[in-house]
């Protein structure tokens, strides 16, 4: 092997052992949101037990909406599943790269390069469909988020109050002992 063969080859090996290095780093990441997924959705299985079990009135209003949670926080779990389970793959293709690629410094079989490359495309192709699961993962949770900060805003909205004639506003409670008392008379003395 010629010096410039051998820089190539030593510039492959650098190259597949970052892409290893970054797929251990999104793997790590990856495992934390599956796992905070997984103790939400445990966590709600408790909590629609609790409310299935339970016999007071506002159970089935919170049993249903409780229920739609985990129906999505259960589509989120297997996209970050799915985009955990590609990385891994695709760390494993990157090992084998890798390894074809030590292979040939020690071996001089010229196909071994092209296998090693293709490798490598394939395991990056692996990265990015793992990046895009996980971000549709984030897209529905920011979805979920807007649509739980809209239904939260829509019931805490305060009651609709009357406006005076200085146009200000007049609380419910307040109106009804306005209306109770007798009006003022205002005259010149």
């Amino acid at each position: 092997m010629s010096v410039h063969q051998t820089s190539q080859l030593i510039q492959l090996i650098l190259n597949s052992a970052l892409m290893i290095t970054v797929c251990v780093g999104l793997m790590g990441g990856l495992w934390l949101r599956h796992g905070a997924i997984a103790n939400q959705l445990r966590y709600l299985k408790s909590q629609i037990l609790k409310f299935a079990n339970s016999s007071n009135g506002s159970g089935p209003e919170q049993l249903i909406q409780l229920r739609h949670e985990r129906v999505h926080l259960q589509r989120r779990y297997r996209l970050i599943h799915n985009s955990t389970l590609v990385i891994h793959y695709a760390l494993l293709v990157f090992i084998a790269s890798l390894f074809a690629l030590a292979l040939r410094t020690l071996v001089n079989l010229s196909w071994l390069i092209p296998i090693a490359l293709f490798l490598f495309i394939v395991g990056a192709g692996g990265v990015l469909v793992s990046v895009a699961f996980s971000l549709m993962d984030f897209y529905q949770y920011n979805q979920a988020s807007a649509g739980r900060s809209g239904r939260t805003l829509n019931q805490a909205k305060p009651a609709r109050t009357r406006r005076s004639s200085r146009g200000q506003t007049t609380p419910p409670w307040l109106r009804s002992a306005i209306a109770s008392e007798p009006p003022l008379k205002t005259g010149a003395i």
